[in-house]
């Protein structure tokens, strides 16, 4: 496949993620969703904001399978955020997707002590921004 198809690909893929009633289909989606990641990373990259989103509830799915394929899918996406800065903190910041009441307080304190260099584009922020609404909501829980 031309990597140039991943943009007509990837909604169809989203969508099967999102909606598919049987767990084999989405498990078949996050595959071919893996293999995109593979073989077209520079298209999928620029993709991150609407893949991330998905893979985010993915990982919450009521089944093991698509769990464990949501998570290796999401790990894998997450590998192709090029930004130096928040290199290091990509396994906190799905750890904080993961178990957002554990993790987010401390990676949201990783990164409020980082100082950004490198331009911050949309990859990178497709996976630090699903972190801000859930503290908002629960940072009066940690005020004094």
């Amino acid at each position: 496949m031309n990597p140039w198809a991943t943009a007509l690909l990837l909604p169809a893929l989203l969508h099967q993620i999102k909606t598919a009633g049987k767990w084999q289909i989405k498990t078949g989606a996050l595959v071919v969703l893996n293999q995109l990641v593979a073989s077209a990373p520079l298209q999928t990259a620029r993709l991150m904001p609407d893949i991330i989103p998905v893979l985010s509830e993915a990982i919450w799915d009521t089944k093991a399978d698509v769990k464990k394929a949501a998570r290796d899918s999401l790990t894998k996406a997450c590998a192709l955020i090029s930004n130096k800065d928040i290199e290091r903190f990509i396994p906190a910041l799905i750890n904080s997707l993961i178990n957002p009441v554990e993790e987010v307080p401390n990676t949201i304190q990783l990164l409020s002590a980082t100082t950004f260099v490198s331009e911050v584009d949309s990859a990178t922020l497709s996976l630090m921004v699903p972190l801000c609404p859930w503290y908002q909501r629960e940072a009066h829980c940690y005020e004094a």
